[in-house]
């Protein structure tokens, strides 16, 4: 004899196939809208546009959490030049330091961001390359990470222009869990 699941207080039974497959109406969302609509943890980091230099970190990320970690979900970066990007995690334990960059809560949440973001930032040294790619001028370019980049306490992420530039834009989205 198979079980049988019934619906909570309505009393509905659950269909099942004749191979034995249940039947459900699923609703999905990506971790990014789950963690920005159950507790307000989901934000963007964008840099303000500026004219920059050969080798600059465009936006550095670190997390300041001591019991989330940052995932990464996507990295949006475009420049009025080609050039080389390179998207790493710094040597070591980074103090930022440049302009500082307000992160907006993605759902519309009170929550601040546990990190320390910060454009032209200028105190860290490339340490593992995540991705090194080109980038044509004038064209945004998207690393889908899928939530693969994971930023752990008192971690960083860095964005850096290779060449130089009079406008650059790097966004990194991602949520705390």
């Amino acid at each position: 004899m198979g079980i049988q699941i019934e619906g909570f207080g309505a009393g509905h039974v659950v269909e099942v196939t004749s191979d034995g497959h249940m039947v459900v109406d699923a609703v999905t969302r990506m971790d990014i809208g789950e963690r920005s609509l159950t507790n307000g943890l989901a934000f963007s980091f964008s840099n303000a546009t500026y004219n920059y230099t050969a080798a600059d970190t465009i936006l550095l990320v670190k997390n300041t959490s001591q019991t989330l970690d940052l995932f990464v979900t996507k990295i949006v970066i475009a420049g009025d030049s080609a050039t080389e990007v390179i998207i790493h995690r710094p040597v070591s334990e980074v103090t930022p330091t440049g302009t500082a960059v307000t992160p907006q809560n993605l759902g519309n949440s009170a929550n601040t961001a546990p990190a320390t973001a910060i454009g032209d930032e200028t105190n860290n040294s490339q340490g593992d390359i995540l991705l090194a790619t080109r980038i044509a001028a004038n064209t945004p370019f998207t690393w889908d990470t899928g939530s693969s980049v994971i930023v752990t306490t008192n971690k960083s992420i860095g964005v850096d222009f290779v060449s130089v530039g009079a406008a650059a834009n790097v966004t990194i989205l991602g949520y705390f869990k």
